[in-house]
């Protein structure tokens, strides 16, 4: 007789992605809750403003605070408001130092 599980049925993953120069990029699965973490935490913490989350229809998700919404043929899109974007305790600030110094040397060598 075939061995029966009675374990949890299993959930829908779902996946993050952030957009960065314009395209977005892959940064994590999991379930509804935890992307919707990862995809504001990494928002938050980089010059990135937007996320959105992959995996089909999502029933009952809710903008998190301080974001808004956009509704668009590749899903929905959490992004950053304009007020929120540049922290300086977040290492945004850091990342545009870092950036601009590399476009410094950058142009040094081409010299």
């Amino acid at each position: 007789m075939p061995k029966v599980s009675y374990g949890k049925p299993s959930r829908g993953l779902f996946g993050v992605d952030i957009r960065r120069g314009g395209k977005f990029f892959n940064i994590g699965t999991g379930s509804l809750p935890k992307v919707q973490r990862i995809g504001q935490e990494r928002v938050s913490r980089t010059l990135s403003a937007t996320f959105r989350i992959r995996g089909g229809s999502i029933p009952g998700l809710r903008t998190p605070k301080g974001f808004y919404s956009k509704s668009t043929d590749e899903g929905t899109l959490f992004i950053e408001k304009r007020g929120r974007r540049l922290k300086r305790g977040s290492g945004e600030v850091e990342e545009i130092l870092t950036a601009k110094a590399r476009k410094k040397k950058s142009k040094r060598k081409k010299k």
